[in-house]
């Protein structure tokens, strides 16, 4: 029974044509060991065949014009001619193609495709053309050999045979090669049954694997799309679907819920989301999971089914700039400079830490709108930046504390500085904003109010140079705090000794902006 059994196993794989079949009979000489039969193909030809009698031939092609196997036949033509099956099946197994090789009875190779249900010969001949040229052998025979068999006055055609595997089971030459060894005919049953073919896959396979579709599509359908995008993914394949098969594309969505979601949205979720694209013309969601991550803005818009130019625009008016070389100023505070697009934009540390920040330089700078980014990764690309920056020195005049000694200067140009300052009374000019100069233990002081300077600055545009930041400039050049009396009150007062501002002409003085 167990012998019975495998024999029909082999028959299912290979249903042909029952009209004829080929015969291989290793008794006869020459010419004579192979001919054509027009008999009734029986199961006992299927079992002289494993027994190694007499070998079979079949035809794929049915009454009907479909069928439920195809081979590619690689024959050897000459000595020189090598076929190394299993480099061959590595081939096929790195193309995931879902064909089976055998060695043929010639030494050479047959490819084996075995269906689930009948298919077109015209379909199934056209996808084993492309896979022939595929695999490097462009020309190589297929099996069937019509698109169809043509009625006659004799009657319908007979169509072509070609010699099946395991002539003689497991001894024979004509064996499976699977992973790279030899198998047996019984491991060849399972290996052949559980590779069968669906109509609809290898419909797809036969329309250029999508072809026109936009290369997110093309990457959801080869690797799949897992929980939490589903319904995104079907939306998206459904509108490639309704532009490539306007009249089956409800079908193909169905399908493709099957085969591409992992797992699949319910029935009911599924006809929910393609009843929707169905409405309307909507657009893909370019912006949005799964599409973003699997996004190629220029090849998709070369695609037949891709996105449109002015899409293309609306995409790349998002893109993130390259983002070049990181110049850090040591000015005081730090100054840095980031090469964007060719284009240095000037920020502070604070802002250079804060994408949003980068952002609104970005806008001001070049007149450009840049996707947002999670601060995260932007604090990845800043560290990159980072390792390569340039560290460039920059002159006194550009520090904070530069800046305000030389508003400092400017200010006490406004005090009698060639007086003795041993008039008292001249502290009454303080009142009215006016630094002076005082004597102490022999030593001429400047005196001023904190408040007055600040007054000044702000007359002069230097505002932002204030608070702690002011004081500590005002201080690393020695400038202190104390009381001064002034008639019968003690005011509080900066002070400065006058020998260690070294200028006495306002003309001497050169202001240079902050960097």
């Amino acid at each position: 029974m167990a012998e019975i059994g495998r024999i029909e196993r082999f028959m299912r794989l290979f249903q042909a044509n029952t009209r004829s079949y080929g015969v291989f009979d290793p008794k006869n000489k020459g010419d004579k060991k192979m001919f054509s039969v027009k008999k009734l193909v029986t199961k006992d030809l299927f079992e002289q065949h494993i027994k190694g009698t007499k070998g079979l031939g079949l035809v794929p092609i049915l009454d009907d014009n479909t069928c439920l196997w195809a081979a590619i036949d690689i024959d050897i033509h000459g000595e020189d001619d090598n076929i190394d099956l299993y480099e061959l099946e590595r081939e096929i197994t790195e193309a995931d193609l879902p064909l089976t090789l055998c060695r043929s009875k010639s030494g050479g190779a047959h490819l084996y495709l075995f269906c689930t249900e009948p298919v077109s010969c015209s379909l199934v001949r056209s996808v084993m053309n492309k896979w022939a040229v595929q695999l490097g052998y462009s020309g190589a025979e297929v099996f069937p050999k019509q698109d169809k068999l043509i009625k006659e006055k004799e009657g319908r055609q007979y169509g072509n045979w070609i010699n099946l595997c395991y002539f003689g089971g497991d001894k024979s030459e004509r064996y499976a090669v699977e992973g790279g060894k030899k198998i047996t005919f019984d491991y060849f049953l399972e290996v052949a049954e559980s590779r069968r073919i669906t109509a609809p896959l290898l419909v797809e396979k036969s329309e250029g694997d999508h072809e026109g579709a936009p290369p997110c599509i093309h990457r959801m359908i080869s690797s799949g799309v897992p929980i939490g995008m589903r319904n995104n993914a079907l939306y998206n394949l459904s509108i490639y679907l309704k532009q490539a098969y306007p009249e089956t594309w409800r079908d193909k969505a169905f399908d493709m819920n099957a085969r591409v979601l992992s797992p699949p949205l319910a029935h009911s979720e599924a006809k929910k989301t393609i009843a929707s694209v169905a409405r309307r013309e909507y657009r893909y969601k370019c912006k949005e999971e799964p599409c973003r991550s699997r996004c190629n803005s220029y090849v998709c818009v070369e695609r037949k089914f891709g996105i449109t130019p002015d899409e293309k625009s609306e995409l790349n008016m998002g893109k993130h700039p390259n983002f070049n070389q990181l110049r850090k100023y040591m000015t005081e505070p730090v100054k840095w400079g980031l090469d964007i697009d060719g284009v240095e934009v000037n920020v502070t540390t604070p802002e250079l830490m804060d994408h949003r920040k980068v952002r609104e330089a970005v806008a001001d700078k070049l007149t450009q709108i840049i996707p947002t980014m999670k601060n995260e990764r932007w604090v990845v690309v800043l560290q990159k930046l980072m390792e390569s920056a340039l560290v460039i020195d920059a002159p006194d005049e550009a520090s904070t504390h530069g800046l305000v000694w030389q508003q400092l200067m400017l200010f006490l140009q406004r005090a009698d500085l060639d007086a003795d300052g041993k008039d008292t009374s001249a502290r009454e000019l303080l009142l009215r904003g006016v630094p002076v100069l005082q004597e102490k233990n022999g030593d001429k002081i400047v005196y001023f109010r904190g408040s007055d300077f600040v007054s000044f600055l702000k007359k002069n545009r230097a505002e932002d140079l204030k608070g702690p930041n002011l004081w500590f400039a005002l201080k690393k050049h020695g400038v202190t705090h104390g009381s001064l009396r002034i008639g019968n009150t003690t005011r509080q007062v900066w002070n400065v000794p006058l020998d260690l501002t070294g200028v006495h002409d306002p003309s001497d003085i050169e202001i240079k902006p902050e960097y």
